[in-house]
């Protein structure tokens, strides 16, 4: 552990989650030359977050407006693959049903065809036939989704740090903060030390 000499950044991501990761990450590759850190309190990789473990569901099956996010997410993903030399996402295909009658159900499916994002819609007896294992009831519709799938989450996170690290980002693990005095210079007081910084993106618990 580095000793409690005072730091200097010009942004400090608090937080080393998925989200202040992927913030710091992109933080990186679009802020030419700054110097960006990300703080944790635990371990950089611990197992206490929200996004630790094998796998989480994403898909294309939204609605406004986190449809009209998927397609650049889906890209976004495919791009840090290739960055980190890691399989993150595996495509399983997903489904949706419900009764036909239900708003939810009817919001999705048009959500989906006004962003022109792949899916079928099939009535409950149509959605028996292609797909053997479900016994829907008449008045149910279903929604396929063939690009569902599962992020491997704790490898997503650790990808978004390894390339962080690799263009030119600082990690402080085991550096939990007690207490941002704001400032034209923030004065972020951690269990490491004193760390100064001009920009401060809190992201804890995400």
């Amino acid at each position: 552990m580095e000793s409690d000499r005072l730091k200097h950044f010009d942004v400090v991501v608090i937080g080393a989650g998925v989200v202040g990761s992927s913030t710091a990450y992109n933080l990186a590759k679009l802020t030419n030359g700054k110097r960006i850190a990300l703080l944790e309190q635990f371990d950089a990789t611990h197992t206490r977050g929200s996004s630790h473990g094998g796998s989480r569901i994403t898909r294309m099956g939204y609605w406004w407006p986190y449809a009209a996010m998927m397609p650049e997410c889906f890209d976004m993903w495919s791009t840090l693959e290739e960055e980190s030399g890691k399989s993150l996402y595996i495509e399983t295909g997903g489904m949706y049903f419900g009764r036909r009658d239900e708003a939810d159900m009817k919001r999705l499916a048009e959500s989906m065809s006004q962003r022109k994002l792949d899916h079928e819609v099939l009535t409950g007896e149509e959605a028996n036939k292609k797909i053997s294992f479900l016994n829907l009831p008449r008045d149910y519709t279903c929604i396929l989704d063939p690009k569902a799938g599962i992020l491997r989450a704790s490898v997503a996170v650790q990808s978004f740090q390894q390339v962080f690290v690799a263009k030119g980002g600082t990690i402080l693990d085991h550096c939990k903060v007690e207490s941002i005095i704001p400032g034209s210079l923030m004065k972020i007081h951690t269990t490491r030390g004193l760390i100064e910084a001009s920009q401060v993106v809190i992201t804890a618990e995400s």
